[in-house]
């Protein structure tokens, strides 16, 4: 039976349409989100050490995340793209050959990340003590990674559909999961052995596990997309060429921020743990700060997709300029609550002076660049979606490299902590301008010139 998915956001006033499909992406971000704080709350509470050792991982899990994501936003563009143009052949084929690559990039990974661990870390500013902490976390985490990334690259092919819904239901599910078991593992609660940061790494296995069965079910039996019967192996290579177009640019846009966090982790490490645990614990509500645009980020790669498939780019354009008007105001906002609740957020995770003290000073200084950073999201969504993802690529990486970083090794010696954390905002403000300037005209030429879009294969090859 063929995939029931028809073109679902070509039609209707795009204001409307982005809040509704927007609206239930909030909730399953924030669980995930969530997931994450929980897992520092409670870690925190082991000690200072702890919750330094647990801001360590913080890079890598954001890589092994965010190359999950690439890999979601890759097949996203391509299916969304095949379901504007109503081709169900190719849709079946670029879904199921996209888990089948999952799996193959989860034991490259895992194999790496196991081999590299100990000079990985010590690179990164940790010491004997929390390589010790962290190894018990980790080598429980590289295990489960496959039940990462196959749900993770799954719920963006449900996305690709214009369901918004199950997929934030999945992530919500897997949140609560890891809430419930994250005091009993981690503490030792109702009979159970206390693991500490081991429990921490068992409780979200554990909450993986259920959203690879739950996304599994909804591919397979709901829409179709998954076939028991495995393309032959020129239609897997062909499918992986259209997915990997526009997922190796994505995951490298998303793995530069970790990587760039780890390298900014490590000139903060000379300031001592305090200074690491405060980076780490403010980080964490900084993806809250994050959430609903980066919602509407993961809404607005489908739309631009199907519009995109249905030579809609007037309706692109539109969403754009709504996008990047919510994009300041929404920042704007942030950057006040967070500034006034400073103290109160960082005390959430640790009484120390000295890491309130840190924390409060990022709070301080990095949101003031919120409403830019919003803005090269969703810039970076309309060029993946669209399936020209060099130009989320050179943002990226003009923002952390060639900004960012350079900026924050001048500015310590000067200013120390403080000096870290103003080269990030600056950095994001000067790159947003770029973002919103460059899809514009991005867009503009799309519409002018009748761009073809890049293509997803064709339904006889696929």
């Amino acid at each position: 039976m063929p995939p029931k998915s028809k073109p679902k956001l070509t039609e209707g006033p795009v204001g409307a349409l982005l809040i509704r499909l927007t609206i239930p992406m909030i909730w399953g971000l924030f669980s995930i989100f969530t997931f994450n704080l929980v897992d520092t709350i409670f870690v925190a509470r082991l000690g200072t050490t702890h919750l330094a050792a647990i801001s360590f991982t913080f890079p890598v899990v954001m890589v092994a995340t965010n190359l999950a994501i690439g890999l979601g936003i890759g097949t996203s563009s391509v299916v969304a793209r095949a379901i504007g143009e109503n081709d169900h052949k190719k849709i079946q084929n670029l879904a199921t050959s996209s888990l089948v690559l999952s799996l193959s990039v989860v034991f490259i990974f895992m194999t790496i990340g196991f081999l590299t661990m100990d000079p990985l870390f010590k690179f990164i500013g940790a010491n004997e003590e929390t390589l010790v902490l962290i190894k018990d976390y980790m080598n429980i985490w590289y295990v489960g990674l496959v039940f990462l990334f196959v749900p993770l690259v799954g719920n963006y092919i449900i996305r690709a559909t214009g369901d918004m819904f199950w997929p934030g239901i999945i992530m919500v599910i897997s949140s609560v999961v890891n809430l419930i078991l994250d005091p009993i593992f981690i503490f030792g609660l109702f009979g159970f052995p206390r693991l500490e940061m081991k429990g921490a790494a068992l409780a979200t296995l554990v909450a993986w596990v259920m959203t690879f069965c739950a996304s599994s079910a909804i591919l397979f039996f709901r829409e179709k997309f998954i076939s028991l019967r495995c393309p032959s192996w020129s239609v897997i290579v062909k499918s992986w060429k259209s997915i990997m177009h526009v997922a190796l640019p994505a995951a490298g846009t998303h793995m530069i921020v970790p990587v760039g966090v780890g390298i900014v982790m490590s000139m903060v490490a000379v300031y001592g743990k305090e200074a690491v645990a405060a980076f780490g614990a403010a980080s964490r509500i900084e993806m809250f700060a994050f959430i609903i645009v980066l919602a509407l980020s993961a809404v607005i790669g489908p739309f631009v997709g199907q519009n995109v498939g249905a030579k809609r780019c007037d309706r692109i354009n539109e969403a754009l300029k709504k996008c990047y008007r919510f994009c300041i105001y929404f920042g704007l906002l942030e950057a006040i609550v967070l500034a006034y609740f400073s103290k109160e957020v960082m005390m959430l995770f640790d009484s120390d002076p000295l890491v309130i003290y840190y924390g409060r000073m990022f709070l301080l200084i990095m949101p003031l660049a919120y409403c830019a950073h919003g803005i090269i999201f969703i810039a970076s969504g309309v060029f993946n979606g669209s399936g020209h993802p060099l130009p989320a690529v050179v943002v990226s990486v003009c923002r952390m490299f060639v900004l960012y970083i350079p900026l924050a090794f001048c500015f310590k010696g000067m200013f120390g902590v403080l000096g870290i954390y103003s080269a990030y905002t600056i950095a994001t403000l000067i790159m947003g301008v770029v973002a919103v300037k460059w899809s514009f005209k991005y867009i503009r030429s799309f519409e002018s010139n009748n761009v073809v879009p890049a293509k997803t294969g064709t339904s006889e090859s696929l």
